[in-house]
């Protein structure tokens, strides 16, 4: 648990007393306030801005939001307080996340309110949550107690299934796969973790290529639940039918995607970030994309994204991909300068961003890029509105899936829809971008 989160309980809990006394003539009992608090701690999750009426159980939007939010996940989080207090909650990934940061909620407010009238109900939730807290740990003991970590390669001999997840580079992979390919018994699965390597490349590293497929799981791999299942063309259907099984036994959400660059996910977000980068030359600034595909619904926009990710992954690939670029394309040079100039996002504290502080703004290296770039291609950048900005975006998603599936890289509509909603971020609530388009 992240040790400032104890920190925001505690602000949050203070700005809920002065929300609650403000609108109730006598301050809000311990049980309501905890109530309203670990609503609000599955909100900040999700990084939204909330406020919670007197009965501390209506959790109110600012007007502008309320079109983003999903109603259905509050009364997701309040039917789970009923369910974590008679013990018939089911534990996934999410559950034992916000088990975690409700135990810190909790233990806030039984340190707060031991005279409060409603102690036994607290008193009764907070038991409830260290008893599945207990039961996580046994979980996890079980589960730590049939990993085997070795460095010897000889420890792979016997296993079912490998799946690589070294960096993306194909020497990389080749060196690893070398060193296994003694070791690996006749009918062992070889999967590759990779984003957008190419398959039949990567399958021509080892023995079987007919039992060899992509299995990119999106991180972090511990919560997203969507993995492309990336068949290559010698992949026999039974080592696709397996891994698709597989996953479905991990809790995740499948989706069979065929062998190109970037396969669904990757492919589509390529476009996405191309159209966006445009729009930077043309006048919007990466902060005004930003808000305005995240007032339309997105979780995070693009140029956080991007910041957050690491700017390094994706000049990497297009490095490897310079040399068959279309000349006649459209290029923006921005975010390789950034990267040349060592500003990888969050992990070197700056990048589209300045990440020094908590203030959202851009960097002074991004600002000057921005100006260069436009007076360099004789650019007059214009206002661009924000409806016109969410516009560009959605057709630059549909445009690219529109192709894929004419290449048979994605098979339907729905299979781009659930990549982009469970993978990219996608407002749930509008269907995925081809869905939501379609409908307009």
């Amino acid at each position: 648990v992240r040790a400032e989160l104890a920190g925001e309980a505690i602000r949050l809990t203070r700005l809920l007393r002065q929300l609650l006394q403000g609108y109730a003539a006598q301050p809000p009992t311990a049980g309501t306030l905890l109530d309203a608090l670990l609503a609000l701690m599955l909100l900040q999750h999700s990084r939204r801005d909330a406020r919670v009426d007197a009965a501390g159980l209506v959790v109110l939007l600012p007007e502008q939001d309320r079109a983003r939010w999903h109603h259905n996940e509050i009364a997701e989080a309040l039917d789970l307080l009923g369910r974590l207090t008679d013990g018939s909650v089911t534990l996934d990934a999410r559950a034992t996340e916000f088990l975690l940061q409700a135990l810190i909620a909790a233990e806030h407010a039984r340190a707060a309110s031991a005279a409060a009238t409603d102690w036994p109900r607290i008193a009764t939730l907070y038991a409830a949550l260290e008893r599945l807290a207990h039961q996580v740990q046994q979980r996890a003991g079980a589960q730590l107690a049939r990993l085997t970590v070795a460095s010897d390669p000889a420890a792979v001999a016997g296993c079912d299934l490998l799946i690589e997840a070294v960096f993306e580079d194909y020497d990389a992979k080749q060196a690893l796969f070398d060193t296994l390919r003694p070791h690996l018994a006749p009918l062992t699965l070889v999967a590759s973790n990779t984003s957008y390597l190419d398959i039949d490349r990567l399958a021509a590293m080892v023995d079987r290529p007919e039992q060899f497929a992509g299995m990119h799981f999106f991180a972090p791999a511990s919560i997203m639940k969507l993995v492309e299942v990336i068949a290559g063309t010698g992949t026999a259907p039974e080592t696709v039918a397996t891994l698709v099984r597989l996953a479905r036994k991990l809790g995740k959400i499948p989706v069979i995607a065929g062998n190109a660059e970037g396969f669904i996910g990757n492919r589509i977000f390529s476009a996405y970030r191309r159209a966006m980068e445009y729009l930077v030359e043309d006048g919007a600034s990466p902060l005004e994309i930003d808000t305005a595909l995240e007032n339309f619904g997105f979780a995070m926009g693009p140029f956080s994204v991007f910041d957050m990710s690491g700017l390094d992954i994706a000049w990497a690939m297009r490095k490897r991909n310079a040399a068959t670029r279309d000349p006649a394309q459209r290029y923006v040079n921005i975010a390789d300068r950034l990267c040349e100039l060592g500003l990888f996002g969050r992990k070197t504290g700056r990048g589209w961003y300045d990440h020094s502080s908590k203030e959202r703004r851009l960097s002074a290296e991004a600002l000057r890029l921005i100006a260069e770039e436009r007076e360099a291609k004789s650019i007059v950048p214009h206002a661009i509105r924000p409806e016109e900005i969410v516009q560009a975006a959605l057709r630059s998603m549909v445009e690219e899936a529109r192709t894929l599936i004419e290449g048979g890289v994605a098979a339907c509509e729905s299979d781009v829809d659930i990549v982009l909603v469970t993978g990219y971020g996608f407002p749930r609530e509008k269907g995925g971008p081809i869905w939501f388009s379609n409908q307009q």
